[in-house]
């Protein structure tokens, strides 16, 4: 890295958009939401269609919209990737400490530390967009899909890719100066739980029991079902991975324990349906 910051603006630049370019490519061939996509939207798999949150597939108009913006929205995420990476040297306050000796505990609580500030940081960002403004020339992209499907979860306006994005670097300069150092591995294990829980906020489908709404210790995470009925219904729900601030701020819809059991009603009926 040190080595970087010798060169020629030039040559700088030609690394950069190679970065770009190579990021952009991996990302767009094998990003999350496009093998759930393919698999719940174009391959006909009963088991998985009788779990769908709203019974009506997605428009085609909807998908090619989706598709449009999650290119994009890929785009502007991997453009400030390099950015962050090559031009802002935040590695020389930031210490991300590779150390093999480091207790399984600790960066455990460094994972759970970056998922509360983060969904923190989801839930007040995420509600600012639905002021009426912001929603009307930002927001509105993203709503767009009233049915959602994987590709959804990262079909955004420009401008509020720029807001998700601002999370990481802001967290890594806030936790490198006021703690000094984070794992490598608590990064990654965040990296990876990210992007699934945004899928499946945008899956379509259900994939967690019947009692998960109802239990005292699985009742604070959010489901599908939670983040699908923001999107049909356009209120509420404003969480990413957890309900806690939905319950604390009032923005809990009342109907939510029962659509989720509606979900699991219609799987059982269609499922006697097809053994009948």
């Amino acid at each position: 890295m040190d080595y970087y910051f010798t060169l020629d603006l030039w040559k700088k630049f030609l690394i950069f958009l190679g970065l770009v370019f190579q990021l952009y490519t991996i990302q767009t061939v094998g990003f999350p939401p496009l093998l759930p996509f393919f698999f719940l939207n174009i391959v006909n798999i009963p088991f998985l269609r009788k779990r769908r949150i709203q019974e009506k597939m997605p428009s085609r108009r909807q998908v090619i919209y989706e598709v449009k913006f999650y290119l994009l929205s890929l785009f502007v995420f991997t453009v400030i990737a390099g950015v962050f990476l090559f031009f802002f040297p935040l590695y020389r306050i930031i210490v991300v400490t590779f150390d093999l000796a480091t207790p399984f505990y600790v960066i455990l609580a460094q994972f759970i530390a970056v998922i509360l500030l983060h969904d923190t940081y989801f839930y007040w960002t995420h509600r600012m967009m639905h002021h009426t403004k912001l929603y009307r020339w930002v927001h509105l992209v993203h709503h767009k899909s009233v049915n959602p499907t994987p590709l959804a979860s990262y079909s955004f306006h420009p401008w509020e890719t720029l807001v998700h994005s601002a999370f990481f670097p802001l967290f890594l300069l806030v936790w490198g100066l006021t703690f000094g150092k984070i794992h490598i591995l608590a990064v990654v294990a965040w990296l990876i739980y990210y992007p699934t829980m945004n899928v499946y906020g945008h899956l379509g489908i259900e994939i967690m029991p019947r009692w998960f709404v109802r239990s005292k210790f699985t009742k604070w995470f959010a489901t599908s079902v939670h983040h699908n009925l923001h999107h049909h219904k356009n209120r509420g729900h404003y969480g990413l991975y957890f309900t806690f601030w939905d319950r604390i701020c009032g923005t809990t819809m009342p109907e939510y324990e029962t659509e989720f059991e509606k979900v699991h009603d219609r799987r059982i009926k269609t499922s006697l349906e097809v053994t009948i």
